[in-house]
């Protein structure tokens, strides 16, 4: 939990993986449940099975964006997305 907790203060983008029965989606109920949903976009994707396109896609639904076809124009515009973000805070 320290270290999501770190993740978060320092503003890093996330990934906890592990195996079956390791509380994974424990742990990210009380990280979800720790933050201030007016501050944190709190983005969950339990789909092990994403190609970048597809990743990219759920990515940017999550945060209103349509998905263009291309992976590298999807990647292109979550960074986009990002620093938009982090510009307005």
């Amino acid at each position: 939990m320290a270290r999501l907790q770190l993740m978060v203060e320092n503003r890093y983008l996330g990934l906890l993986t592990g195996e079956v029965g390791s509380s994974k989606s424990l742990l990210t109920r009380r990280l979800f449940q720790s933050l201030d949903p007016m501050r944190y976009l709190f983005i969950y994707i339990s789909k092990s099975n994403l190609k970048p396109r597809g990743f990219y896609g759920e990515l940017l639904r999550y945060v209103g964006e349509v998905s263009p076809f291309s992976p590298a124009k999807a990647k292109r515009l979550w960074v986009d997305v990002l620093e938009s973000r982090q510009e307005q805070k």
